[in-house]
């Protein structure tokens, strides 16, 4: 009997009687299995310097996660343009410390500070933040002694592709990794 139907199922099956079309799979969230999705609220985010690949690719990512985010750049085309891309507040280099009093005004202060090569002080980086993230070919985390403030992270660009980096850095800005303090990645 049992040889009969395995047997009578495999022809049901090759005739197309027993397909079915593939049913996408969702998980009690409301996700395909296999992805991960996290809730991230909207951040305010400063980007020191978005005139390479990586730093466009970090400004991309955030605003694609739904953080407001200022930037600057050294190229005043490329800065334009990427701001109208992404819909982000574009800040010409030359007034990249200008943006942390500005943003303050505006958006009432800023919870994570992206440096990109730009050294900048205890001061500036210590003023209401969450997050400092450091983004460097060999990043070197400033020394925030006395200053009791933001989680300080650093990210080395040497080996990580742009959108590596791009990822880390949001994986980063949540606020579920706030226990990730004085870590350098590369």
């Amino acid at each position: 009997m049992a040889d009969n139907y395995l047997e009578k199922k495999m022809e049901e099956y090759r005739s197309g009687v027993l397909s079915r079309p593939y049913a996408r799979r969702v998980s009690l969230t409301g996700s395909r299995p296999g992805t991960v999705s996290f809730k991230i609220d909207p951040l305010r985010v400063l980007v020191t310097d978005a005139s390479d690949d990586v730093g466009r690719a970090v400004v991309t990512r955030l605003r694609e996660a739904g953080c407001r985010v200022a930037f600057a750049c050294a190229d005043d085309k490329a800065g334009r343009a990427l701001s109208q891309a992404t819909g982000s507040r574009f800040y010409p280099e030359s007034a990249a410390r200008d943006a942390v009093a500005d943003l303050k005004k505006a958006w009432g202060g800023i919870d994570v500070l992206l440096i990109f090569g730009q050294p900048m002080s205890a001061g500036e980086i210590c003023s209401g933040l969450s997050r400092v993230i450091v983004v460097g070919g060999d990043p070197v985390l400033p020394d925030l002694a006395g200053c009791g403030g933001p989680s300080v992270n650093a990210i080395s660009t040497v080996r990580l592709t742009a959108d590596n980096v791009a990822h880390l850095c949001l994986l980063l800005c949540l606020d579920d990794s706030a226990f990730i303090n004085g870590k350098v990645f590369d």
